[in-house]
């Protein structure tokens, strides 16, 4: 069995990269951080996802893959995400995933401020109201906005647009 080692170009990867190791039968959970015991992890086919920001998380991704635990991060800075693809390289093979432009740039603008504006605290109606829509095209284009950013939930969405999950 190869333990994926998935690293990518932006602070996350692409939810439908994690739906993609999900529907292959490993478990897919947010962190860094493992259990202390047991010390190898490899027969539990469980993956960890996030960002990979600096020399400590390169050490927890790097830990991670030495004890068999698959990885699905993402890593902004080009020097640690060389870094961090030599050391996992050590371990297995690795999958790099080049992204390229801001995932926010799939947006159009009436998408980013009803986003900004639930981010903010309004209710679709509110946001709706906010950038002149009816509730329902609201509804459609926070629809849409979740496909285009590749994420399940509105509350990914917004993580996205406020920052902290891009």
């Amino acid at each position: 069995m190869t333990t994926p080692l998935v690293v990518a170009d932006r602070r996350r990867v692409p939810q439908a990269e994690v739906d993609r190791w999900i529907e292959d039968g490993w478990r897919v959970d947010e962190g860094l951080d493992l259990p202390s015991e047991p010390w190898d992890l490899a027969d539990r086919r469980w993956m960890r996802s996030g960002c990979v920001a600096d020399d400590e998380e390169l050490a927890a991704a790097a830990l991670a893959a030495v004890r068999g635990v698959g990885l699905v991060v993402g890593c902004t800075d080009a020097d640690l995400r060389a870094r961090l693809v030599e050391d996992l390289a050590r371990v297995g093979q690795v999958t790099e995933l080049s992204l390229g432009a801001d995932p926010l740039d799939v947006l159009d603008e009436d998408q980013r401020a009803v986003l900004q504006a639930l981010a903010g605290g309004a209710t679709i109606t509110e946001a709706a109201a906010a950038v002149h829509l009816s509730p329902r095209t609201t509804e459609r284009r926070v629809s849409a906005a979740r496909q285009a950013l590749g994420v399940r939930t509105t509350a990914q969405a917004v993580a996205l647009v406020v920052g902290d999950g891009s």
